[in-house]
C-alpha cells in the first residue's frame, strides 16, 4: 500500500521524499467511487511509515496533536513529504510532524505525539 518513494534529503532529525499516490493505490478503494481522494488517515499511516523506514520504530503512539487538511491529494499528485522527529524537552516525548506538499501548495500537516513510556 505504501506509495514509490525516494528521499530527498535525510538528516537525524529531517526526512524529505518526494513520492506519488499511482490512481490503483489501495488506499482509493471506495473513497469515493468516481472521484477517488486519499483519506486522512492514509496520510497519518504512510507519513508513519515512512519516518520509521528512515528512523526505525516509532513506538508509545499516544496521540495526534494537531492536524490540518487543506486540499484533496487525488490520484497521480506529486508530492513532497517533509518529516520533522524532535524529542519534547519537557516531556520526553517524541513529536513527528508531516507536511504533504504539492509544489508549494500544503495539502496536509500536523504533529503526531509518542510517549517515551
Amino acid at each position: 500500500m505504501l506509495p514509490d518513494y525516494h528521499y530527498l534529503e535525510k538528516t537525524a532529525e529531517q526526512l524529505t521524499v518526494a513520492l506519488t499516490f499511482s490512481a490503483d493505490n489501495a488506499f482509493f478503494a471506495g473513497h469515493f467511487e468516481g472521484f477517488p481522494v486519499l483519506p486522512a488517515v492514509a496520510q497519518l499511516f504512510v507519513a508513519q511509515r515512512i519516518a520509521e523506514d528512515g528512523w526505525g520504530a516509532l513506538s508509545g503512539f499516544s496521540r495526534i496533536k494537531t492536524t490540518k487538511f487543506f486540499d484533496k491529494i487525488l490520484p497521480d499528485t506529486p508530492l513532497i513529504l517533509t518529516l520533522t522527529l524532535t524529542r519534547n524537552a519537557n516531556t520526553g516525548d517524541r513529536d513527528l510532524q508531516f507536511c504533504y506538499r504539492h509544489g508549494e501548495l500544503v495539502k496536509s500537516s500536523g504533529k503526531m505525539i509518542y510517549s517515551k513510556t
